[in-house]
């Protein structure tokens, strides 16, 4: 996550918040796995609606619907 943030690759990124925000929800952090789903959803929509990362968003969304 350091590297992509760093280098501006916010699709990387998107993916290491999703992953974190899995890891947290396996452990009962929902708290902390809605803020990485949160984050994970801002950048895949970071170039618009029209142009998002719609895996990641989708991705997102569903665990922000589980929690």
């Amino acid at each position: 996550m350091t590297v992509a943030e760093r280098c501006g690759y916010v699709l990387k990124g998107a993916d290491a918040h999703l992953l974190l925000s899995e890891l947290d929800r396996a452990e009962g952090k929902t708290a902390s796995a809605r803020e990485h789903a949160l984050a994970a959803r801002r950048l895949a929509t970071c170039d618009g609606d029209d142009f998002m990362y719609k895996v990641a968003y989708e991705e997102a969304e569903a665990i922000l619907g589980g929690l």
